[in-house]
């Protein structure tokens, strides 16, 4: 079954949806709120001191690898958010129908 919605229409939304992470990317990426906290705790990791904080170090751990490259830890949130929205857009992709 086709789609009653135009082409040059569905071709500026995959567009559209295609440049977000670039545009994305391209952004500023700041610490704020927790994220500051969690720096820390990534710092002390990275220099074998464990902190008393009241989140997970789960992402610190994971980021702690990325910290000895640099400031690139603001990336790797939102690498982390692209990836999740891919896996969710996969999912979604094979479940929904492309009619709606």
């Amino acid at each position: 079954m086709r789609s009653a919605t135009p082409a040059w229409i569905v071709a500026s939304e995959t567009a559209l949806i295609a440049a977000a992470p670039f545009v994305y990317w391209r952004m500023p990426h700041d610490f704020g709120s927790d994220g500051y906290l969690r720096l820390e705790a990534t710092r002390a990791l990275a220099h074998g001191q464990l902190l008393d904080t009241p989140y997970s170090l789960v992402m610190s751990i994971a980021a702690l690898p990325l910290y000895h490259f640099g400031d690139i830890l603001a990336e790797f949130n939102m690498l982390v958010l692209m990836i999740g929205l891919a896996v969710f857009a996969a999912i979604l992709w094979r479940h929904v129908p492309l009619t709606i």
